[in-house]
């Protein structure tokens, strides 16, 4: 199982395979694709990220030292440490890699890198943990993902919607971040009245929210 790709280690912007979609003071949001076969290029993940799993069958990463590690991704979320690089090889014969990246601009703690982080939130869950962060901008990581699930609040902190499955998204306050959200894709709702809703009756919410607020001392 070998990754051809160049050796020399890269940023995200310089690899295709990634492509920038949001960026903003608190997140960079990568939409990720990897055909079946292909490999991305050993690149550097500085910060702590999310890694959003929208579609895949089977892979394998590689570090730098070269050793690999065969996975499996189903649609879910893993919080990742950062502050390593890798390869990923799509090993899978038909199913494409697609995924979600959201780089944070502030350091979350998190405990496990690459393919020792945990699940959050597995295909099929309803409700996922939360993680709390005071001392660095972000107030609160909560991630959630829901299926047939009709979510209708008031949020008081911005927050970032990454659909796995469509999602139509209605913010009252915010006609541009209204509209609905294809699978990969991510918005940014500023507070006030939010609603989340499955595109038609017969289909199911599938998506993953991380929730942004001011630095506490």
């Amino acid at each position: 199982m070998g990754h051809s790709a160049p050796n020399w280690v890269a940023a995200l912007s310089q690899d295709s395979h990634f492509h920038k979609t949001l960026e903003n003071q608190f997140v960079i949001v990568w939409q990720v694709r990897v055909k079946p076969g292909d490999s991305t290029l050993l690149d550097r993940h500085e910060t702590d990220f999310l890694e959003i799993v929208i579609e895949s069958g089977t892979v394998s990463m590689a570090d730098e030292r070269g050793r690999i590690t065969p996975l499996r991704l189903a649609p879910g979320a893993r919080l990742i440490r950062g502050g390593f690089a890798a390869r990923l090889k799509n090993t899978d014969k038909s199913a494409p890699l697609h995924a979600v990246f959201v780089e944070f601009r502030s350091p979350l703690g998190s405990q496990a890198c690459g393919p020792e982080a945990e699940i959050l939130c597995p295909a099929g869950g309803d409700i996922g943990g939360a993680l709390l962060h005071h001392e660095i901008g972000i107030v609160k990581t909560g991630h959630f993902c829901a299926r047939r699930f009709l979510m209708n609040v008031t949020v008081h902190a911005p927050v970032l919607l990454i659909a796995i499955r469509p999602a139509r998204v209605i913010a009252s306050d915010s006609p541009a971040a209204s509209g609905l959200l294809k699978a990969g894709q991510a918005t940014w709702l500023p507070t006030g009245e939010q609603s989340v809703q499955a595109p038609s009756p017969s289909a199911s919410i599938d998506l993953v929210g991380v929730e942004f607020g001011e630095p506490r001392n």
